[in-house]
């Protein structure tokens, strides 16, 4: 139907432009924008959200790519940790001061793995992208560590 959205895909990009997470515990078969933007016309699917998985840990530049292939009807979910440096989540960041890549393109939240080793180390960090949605992926009991981070 019009307007109809898949809310949740991952593009697996060719590994020597996109390497995986070392500490990744699966390997997926490629799937490339083309690959999603078929499948999509198949199923009538006009808008898209693209998740960066863990294979690429928080390395977002897969998920960018497939946005930026599927033009202005994708969003994407970012995956952020302790390795993204301040500069790189001002640039995921929404801001009305400049139109950054992930932006541009339409990210719309960034996941939170609280399991990922120095997970705590972001959870004030994420302020910085204050229009974006939060996905957490943790346990109730890390949950309440967070209840007041402002």
């Amino acid at each position: 139907p019009p307007g109809a959205c898949d809310c949740h895909t991952h593009i697996h990009g060719d590994p020597a432009r996109f390497p995986w997470f070392e500490g990744r515990v699966y390997t997926p078969e490629p799937a490339s924008p083309e690959e999603m933007k078929a499948l999509h016309r198949a199923l009538q699917m006009q808008r898209v959200v693209i998740v960066t998985p863990s294979v690429y840990g928080t390395d977002n530049s897969a998920t960018l790519f497939g946005m930026q292939a599927r033009g202005e009807d994708a969003r994407g979910v970012a995956v952020i940790g302790p390795r993204n440096s301040d500069a790189e989540l001002d640039a995921m960041a929404c801001t009305t001061e400049a139109t950054p890549a992930m932006t541009a393109v339409g990210a719309a939240a960034i996941q939170w793995l609280s399991r990922a080793a120095g997970c705590f180390f972001n959870i004030s960090r994420m302020r910085r992208a204050v229009s974006w949605s939060i996905d957490p992926r943790s346990t109730a009991s890390a949950m309440v560590l967070v209840h007041n981070v402002r």
